[in-house]
């Protein structure tokens, strides 16, 4: 079978079974270790036993089995660095990229900036960043132990100086930043969850309490305890609660500090707040 007759039919398979056809070319791709152009070039050209069954195993546990492709593959790419995910952490979305290129503008003209990452995960924001900014003084934490263990994995991987530590939100805290970025849990329920999430991705990083909103209020609470001044706070937000984001602002008279971007799609995405 050529490269062409399988990947058509793969595509065609997807599109009956309601899966994503972009989910089958990132699957086909990496698992052939090719780029698109390679896919191209060797279309007709017949494809190696090996390669066939692993192409059809990995298609098989996304289609049938249900499981993500960023998990079956075991990494995804993330502001242009690869990384390892497992069903302990959240795999990161391409729309998170957002926050830190927001983040980054921001730094510009910060020499040396202290942040941390609430919430880290997999430590892709917090990598992001520290790629970015090489003399950042950047801290990563979580709750979940083996989400942090996911993250030190990572930027042993990539070679990136970073202080992970597990900590409830600030509990085990005991440093000020000039920067504090999150993207916390913000689903009210598994209602608001497409099955492919909902059956495979960690709880604890998908929903909470309040409407979905109680990290956005604890963090805001908390936060000035941590905070240098000047200081900024920059988060990622659901996009069907702006509104609702700037009710718990005003509680704690931000509202005029505050700024909404939006994503690529014009959706509500990311919330910054300079404390000054």
């Amino acid at each position: 079978m050529t490269y062409r007759e399988l990947y058509l039919d793969l595509k065609h398979q997807a599109i009956m079974a309601e899966k994503e056809e972009s989910a089958v070319t990132i699957l086909f791709l990496e698992t052939a270790q090719f780029t698109y152009k390679d896919l191209i070039i060797n279309y007709d050209s017949n494809i190696p036993n090996d390669i066939y069954v692993k192409i059809m195993q990995r298609f098989t546990a996304y289609i049938k089995d249900n499981i993500p492709v960023q998990y079956i593959l075991g990494y995804t790419y993330f502001y242009g660095i690869k990384i390892k995910v497992n069903t302990a952490v959240l795999i990161p979305r391409p729309e998170t990229e957002i926050l830190v290129e927001k983040a980054l503008g921001c730094l510009e003209e910060r020499i040396n900036p202290k942040i941390i990452d609430i919430g880290c995960g997999s430590g892709a924001i917090a990598l992001a960043l520290k790629k970015n900014l090489p003399c950042a003084d950047i801290t990563a934490v979580d709750i979940s132990p083996l989400a942090i263990e996911t993250a030190q994995a990572n930027a042993v991987e990539l070679k990136l100086n970073i202080c992970f530590m597990v900590s409830d939100l600030f509990s085990n805290v005991v440093s000020k930043f000039d920067v504090i970025v999150s993207n916390p849990p913000y689903l009210a329920g598994e209602y608001e969850a497409e099955s492919l999430v909902r059956n495979n991705e960690p709880p604890i990083a998908l929903y909470a309490p309040d409407k979905g909103l109680y990290y956005y209020y604890k963090i805001l609470t908390e936060a000035p305890h941590y905070l240098n001044n000047p200081g900024l706070i920059l988060l990622e937000i659901p996009t069907n609660k702006a509104e609702d984001i700037m009710a718990i602002l005003a509680q704690f008279g931000l509202e005029n500090k505050s700024t909404i971007e939006k994503d690529l799609n014009n959706q509500n995405r990311i919330l910054i707040i300079k404390y000054d």
